[in-house]
C-alpha cells in the first residue's frame, strides 16, 4: 500500500551547519544511540538473560558493558536528558507528556551546527501530548481512523525534525499499536496508511537502514538516534518470533530471576558479596499462581519483542559494514528505565480500545501478541526481569533507573574491548561524551535563545573508552520523578518509593538494595536527605516541609538499682501499680531489675506532655527477660494464629490516642505449622512487626526500637544489631505519659519477667550508640566528653558524695560535672578530690583534665 503524506510547513529555525573539510569530517566518527522502551535490566543474553539477543552481544563482545548506568526512571525524563545532557525538571520535562523547552539544546543541534547529518527513528515523547477531549473522538484518533483535518499531534515546533533532526521517521506520542501506531511522522508530515505486514520495530529498523543508505559515501559524518518503541505495552509481536519462546517461561518468574542471578555471577556483572539476592516486589509467588499458562504466554512476547529489536540491530550493523561506515561508529545502547509494573485500563487518552478498521480491542486477552489485544508484563514478570534490582519502572530504586549500557567503538582500548565497567554512569553523561569525542561547542545561545550551562554532575565517558583514566572521586547524582527521588554520593544511596520515605543504603555491600541502614546511620541519611532537597530546590521543585530531625535528649533512664527512681535530673519517677501487691527487685543484667508477675502489675511514668509522639523522634532501649512459659491456645486469635502480646512499653492517651510503643508477641497457629515469636509496634494505626524469631524466651535479651515520624520508620535492634527498619503510617499526635509492663489501658498485655536499664531518648541513636547502651558503656565518652587516658583513675564514693582522681603524672587542672543531657553543673579548679553533695540523685558525666591538655570522662550514678 503506498504511503500519502499530508504537508505541514514550518519555517526552519535551525543554524546553518558549519562547512568542515573532508580531512577534518573523517577524523570524526559517526554516532549512533540505540535506546529500547521498557526493556528489563537482564533482559539481553550478555546481561545475564536468555532471550536470543546475538548481536548486541557481538556489541558488548567487541566493546564494553556498563553495570552501573543510570537513566531518568521513565520515559519522557529519561530522553530529556539523553538529548540535553541536563536534568529534566530544568528543561520542560516536569512530568510526562510535555515540550522540550528552548533553554537548552539537543544533541541532534550541537552536532547539526558542527556539520552532522542529523537523523532520528522512533519514539519521540518530548513533545506537548494533548487530548481532543472527547473520549469517542479521542478513540478515532487513537486507531487512526480519523485525522480531524490533520490535527498536529502535538506542536509542531516541537517535533524532532524542528530540534535539530535533518530527518525523523517515527512516533511522537509515547504509546503505540506496534501494527498501526498512532503520531506516525515523516518529518511534520502525518504518515497517515502503512503496509499491511507494518509492524514498529520492523518500521524503525528499515528506515535507520535507509538513513544509513543517504550517509553513505558522504563527507560529513552522521549522528542517528534509533529510539525503538519495543518492548513497551501493549505486548505486540510477531507470531514466528513468539514462537521461537514457546515454553520457556512455563518454571515461572522465581526461577527466572534465580537463573538470571547465577548467569549475572558467572558473567562477572555482579558479585554476589556486593549484591545480595534481593526479593520480588511483587510479593506473588509462582507457586501460588493460578493461571501460569497465561503469564507464561505474556512473558513469551516480551521475549519476542526484545529477539525483533536484536535482529533489527544486526541489519543496522551489517548495513554499517556493507557501506564501510562500521569501524568509524561508536554505537551505544540503552533503555529508558526498567521494565514496566504498569496494568492501566484501555479506551483512554494514550490507550487505544479499537483498531483501525474498528475491531474491538481486548486488554489483559487470553492469548497474548496480536493486534486485537492490550497486553502487560505486570509486576511480577516486571521484577524478575529487572534481576538482579528490587521495583520496577517509574522508581528510584535501580529497578527502575539501572540501564544496561553497551559501547562498541574501533576507539576502545584493544585491552577494554569485552570489558566489563563497575563505575557509576549516567544519561548525563552522553553530551559530555559527545562533544569530547566530536570536538564540538556547547553554545550560550542557540536560534536567539539563552542556553543553559550543562549541570557539573555530568562527565565524559571518553577516559573510560579509551582507557586513560579511572573514576577515583566520589560521584553525585540525583533523580526525581512523580516523587519518587534518590540522591547518591559514592557508595551510599538516598531513595524514596513515589510518595513514600527515604531509606539509605551502602552500595558497597548492598547494591541491590535489599537493606535501609537509615537508622544505623543517621548523619549520613541526613546529610544526604540535605543536599537532595538543595538539589531539589535548585531545579525547581517544590521542598514541602519535613517533620525536623530531634536532638539527642535523655529523656528518663530507669536502672531499677532497688527503686522506681529515675536516673536522669528530670525526675520522671515510677509508681508502681497495684500498690498492694509491688514489683520485686531481682538480679538483673546490670545491678537489679525488676520482675512484673504477667497478671496485673506494671508501672507509671505520670507526667504528660514529654514527647509528642507525631513529631518526635525518640529511641526507646531496655533489658528484658520473659519468664512465660504457656503458648495461646484459645481466646485471641488473627489471621490463622492463637497469640499472647506482652508489652515493655504502652503511650498513654493525652491530647490524642497513645499507642503500644514495643511489645512481644507470641502466635500460635490453630492448625499446622510453627510457632512464631517476634517484636512488635503498634503505631501509625496498625502493627509493624519485627523479623520472626527475634523474640526469644528464657534469656536477657537487650531490645532498641527506634521510632521516625520524620520519616515514617520504625527500626529494630535486637542485642546491638539491626533486625530490619518497617515502613510505617503516619505517626499518631499523643502526649500522654508511658506505661511499662501493661496494656495502655492498665487491664491486659502484662509482662512476665523481668526488666532493667530502660532508656528512653529523644532522636535518633545510630547502631553504634545503642551497642554502648548494651554493654553500659554509653555515658563514656560522649556529648564531647570523649577523651580517656589509661594512666588515669576516676573513683567515686557513694557513701561521701566524693569523686577522687587518680592519675600518675601532671596535677588535674580542672574538673567539670554535666547533667545527662549535658549542662553544665560544676567546676572544680586544681583538686583530685571533689565533693558531689550538692548533686541530687540521678546520672552525671565528670570530665577532669590537665595542664597538658589530656582528658578522662566518667559516667557516675549518684544515689
Amino acid at each position: 500500500m503506498r504511503t500519502r503524506i499530508h504537508k505541514q510547513i514550518l519555517s526552519a529555525t535551525a543554524l546553518l551547519p558549519v562547512a568542515l573539510t573532508a580531512q577534518q569530517s573523517q577524523e570524526r566518527p559517526n554516532i549512533m544511540i540505540i535506546i529500547v522502551d521498557d526493556m528489563g535490566y537482564s533482559d539481553l543474553g550478555c546481561y545475564g538473560g536468555e532471550i536470543h539477543t546475538p548481536n548486541l552481544d557481538s556489541l558488548a563482545q567487541g566493546g564494553m558493558r556498563f553495570t552501573q548506568f543510570f537513566n531518568g526512571a521513565r520515559s519522557c525524563p529519561s530522553r530529556a536528558t539523553l538529548m540535553t545532557g541536563c536534568y529534566p525538571h530544568t528543561v520542560g520535562i516536569t512530568g510526562m507528556g510535555l515540550s522540550l523547552a528552548n533553554n537548552c539544546v539537543t544533541i541532534a543541534e550541537v552536532l547539526k551546527t558542527a556539520g552532522y547529518n542529523t537523523g532520528m527513528t522512533g519514539k519521540w515523547h518530548l513533545s506537548r501530548t494533548q487530548g481532543i477531549g472527547n473520549k469517542e473522538d479521542q478513540m478515532a484518533w487513537l486507531a487512526n481512523q480519523n485525522s480531524f483535518n490533520n490535527r498536529p499531534f502535538a506542536p509542531i515546533e516541537t517535533y524532532p525534525c524542528n530540534r535539530g533532526f535533518d530527518e525523523h521517521y517515527g512516533t511522537i506520542w509515547g504509546v503505540v499499536n506496534h501494527f498501526d501506531p498512532f503520531s506516525l511522522v515523516h518529518n511534520e508530515a502525518r504518515i497517515d496508511e502503512i503496509s499491511d505486514d507494518f509492524y514498529s520495530t520492523d518500521y524503525i529498523t528499515d528506515k535507520t537502514i535507509h538513513l544509513l543508505d543517504q550517509y553513505a559515501g558522504q563527507e560529513n559524518p552522521f549522528f542517528m538516534y534509533v529510539a525503538y518503541n519495543a518492548p513497551h505495552w501493549p505486548l505486540h509481536a510477531k507470531p514466528e518470533d513468539i514462537a521461537k519462546y514457546n515454553g520457556v517461561y512455563d518454571e515461572g518468574w522465581d526461577v527466572l530471576r534465580e537463573t538470571r542471578y547465577n548467569k549475572m555471577v558467572e558473567l562477572g556483572l555482579i558479585d554476589p558479596a556486593r549484591v545480595p539476592v534481593a526479593r520480588n516486589e511483587s510479593g506473588r509467588l509462582w507457586t501460588d499462581e493460578t493461571d501460569k499458562t497465561w503469564q507464561a504466554d505474556n512473558m513469551e512476547v516480551h521475549a519476542a519483542m526484545m529477539d525483533c529489536v536484536d535482529q533489527g540491530v544486526g541489519k543496522i550493523i551489517q548495513k554499517l559494514k556493507d557501506t564501510g561506515m562500521f569501524e568509524n561508529t561508536i554505537i551505544m545502547f540503552l533503555s529508558d528505565n526498567g521494565a514496566s509494573s504498569e496494568n492501566y485500563g484501555i479506551g483512554d487518552f494514550d490507550r487505544h480500545d479499537r483498531t483501525r478498521d474498528g475491531q474491538t480491542v481486548v486488554r489483559n486477552a487470553r492469548i497474548p501478541g496480536s493486534e486485537l489485544t492490550y497486553n502487560y508484563l505486570d509486576r511480577p514478570w516486571a521484577g524478575a526481569v529487572n534481576t538482579p534490582f528490587r521495583y520496577w519502572k517509574r522508581e528510584s530504586f535501580h529497578g527502575g533507573i539501572a540501564t544496561p549500557l553497551i559501547v562498541h567503538w574501533n576507539g576502545i582500548a584493544a585491552d577494554k574491548k569485552g570489558s566489563i565497567n563497575h563505575e557509576p554512569g549516567h544519561i548525563l553523561d552522553i553530551m559530555p561524551t559527545i562533544l569530547e569525542l566530536t570536538d564540538a561547542e556547547y553554545p550560550s545561545t542557540y536560534n536567539g535563545n539563552r542556553i543553559q550551562a550543562l549541570p557539573a554532575e555530568g562527565r565524559s565517558l571518553m577516559s573510560l573508552i579509551e582507557g586513560t583514566g579511572t573514576w577515583d572521586e566520589e560521584r553525585t547524582l540525583f533523580w526525581e520523578h512523580e516523587n519518587g527521588k534518590a540522591v547518591r554520593v559514592g557508595d551510599w544511596k538516598l531513595t524514596a518509593l513515589v510518595g513514600q520515605n527515604w531509606q539509605l543504603f551502602n552500595l558497597a555491600d548492598d547494591y541491590s538494595e535489599t537493606t535501609n541502614v537509615a537508622a544505623e546511620y543517621p548523619d549520613k541519611a541526613r546529610e544526604l536527605r540535605t543536599l537532595w532537597n538543595d538539589w531539589a530546590r535548585s531545579v525547581g521543585l517544590n521542598v514541602p516541609g519535613e517533620i525536623p530531625d530531634t536532638p539527642k535528649e535523655l529523656v528518663f533512664y530507669y536502672p531499677f538499682d532497688e527503686d522506681f527512681k529515675d536516673a536522669t535530673d528530670n525526675h520522671y519517677d515510677l509508681t508502681a501499680v497495684p500498690i498492694r501487691t509491688p514489683a520485686t527487685f531481682v538480679e538483673g543484667k546490670y545491678g537489679s531489675a525488676i520482675k512484673l508477675n504477667g497478671s496485673n502489675q506494671y508501672l507509671d511514668m505520670t507526667t504528660n506532655g514529654v514527647v509528642n509522639t507525631a513529631n518526635t523522634q525518640y529511641t526507646v532501649c531496655a533489658w528484658v527477660y520473659d519468664d512465660a512459659t504457656i503458648l495461646p491456645t484459645t481466646g485471641n486469635a488473627e489471621n490463622g494464629y492463637y497469640f499472647r502480646d506482652q508489652i515493655i512499653m504502652a503511650q498513654k492517651d493525652n491530647e490524642g490516642t497513645g499507642r503500644i510503643t514495643l511489645y512481644a508477641r507470641v502466635e500460635n497457629p490453630i492448625g499446622e505449622g510453627d510457632v512464631r515469636y517476634y517484636w512488635n509496634s503498634f503505631l501509625g494505626g496498625r502493627h509493624n512487626p519485627s523479623s520472626i524469631g527475634t523474640f526469644r524466651r528464657g534469656q536477657w535479651q537487650h531490645v532498641a526500637i527506634v521510632c521516625d515520624p520524620a520519616n515514617q520508620e520504625i527500626t529494630y535492634f535486637i542485642d546491638g544489631e539491626r533486625d530490619l527498619t518497617v515502613m510505617a503510617q503516619p505517626f499518631e499526635a499523643c502526649t500522654g505519659g508511658f506505661r511499662i509492663g501493661a496494656h495502655k489501658s492498665g487491664n491486659s498485655s502484662f509482662w512476665d519477667g523481668k526488666i532493667d536499664e530502660v532508656y528512653f531518648f529523644k532522636g535518633i541513636l545510630s547502631g553504634e550508640e545503642i551497642r554502648k547502651l548494651r554493654d553500659n558503656t554509653y555515658f563514656e565518652g560522649t556529648n564531647g566528653l570523649n577523651m580517656q587516658h589509661a594512666d588515669w583513675n576516676l573513683i567515686y564514693n557513694q557513701e561521701s558524695k566524693t569523686l577522687q582522681i587518680l592519675q600518675a603524672a601532671t596535677p588535674i587542672d580542672n574538673v567539670s560535672v554535666y547533667s545527662s543531657t549535658g549542662a553544665l553543673l560544676h567546676t572544680a579548679k586544681h583538686t583530685q578530690n571533689v565533693s558531689l553533695d550538692m548533686l541530687s540523685r540521678g546520672i552525671y558525666l565528670v570530665r577532669a583534665s590537665n595542664s597538658e591538655g589530656i582528658i578522662a570522662s566518667k559516667k557516675i550514678l549518684v544515689m
